[in-house]
Order: structure tokens, then C-alpha cells, then sequence
């Protein structure tokens, strides 16, 4: 759960930008050592099923923002 609430953090400082999962992966505030883009976007689903984030596609790239 706390990485959940550090993505939230990080997409609430910057809300209109759209994040792909590399980019939040990177950019997080501690993260462990091990995460993985497949740990990242299994959080990103939960959060999106929550309706805490929007995915949208670019190019057949993922992208997500906080929900609006």
C-alpha cells in the first residue's frame, strides 16, 4: 500500500502528465530494490480498477495520469 500512495503522490505533483510505467518505475519515491515494470503494472491495474488512474494508449504505449 505504500507504493500505492507514493504513485498517487507522484502523479498528484504533476496532473496533467501522462506517465508510462518505465517513467513511474524510475521515479517513485522508495521503491525496493527489486521492483520489477510487471510488479509496477500490476499495481497500476489495482489503482486503475479502484478508479485512482486513467490508462490511455499512444502508439500502442501505455500511459497513466491520476483519474479525473
Amino acid at each position: 500500500e505504500g507504493i500505492k500512495t507514493n504513485v498517487v503522490a507522484l502523479m498528484t505533483a504533476n496532473p496533467d502528465r501522462l506517465f508510462t510505467v518505465t517513467e513511474l518505475t524510475k521515479e517513485v519515491a522508495d521503491l525496493p530494490e527489486d521492483m520489477s515494470v510487471n510488479r509496477m503494472t500490476a499495481l497500476l491495474r489495482q489503482l486503475k480498477d479502484a478508479g485512482i488512474v486513467e490508462r490511455t494508449e499512444d502508439k500502442r504505449k501505455a500511459l497513466f495520469r491520476l483519474a479525473r
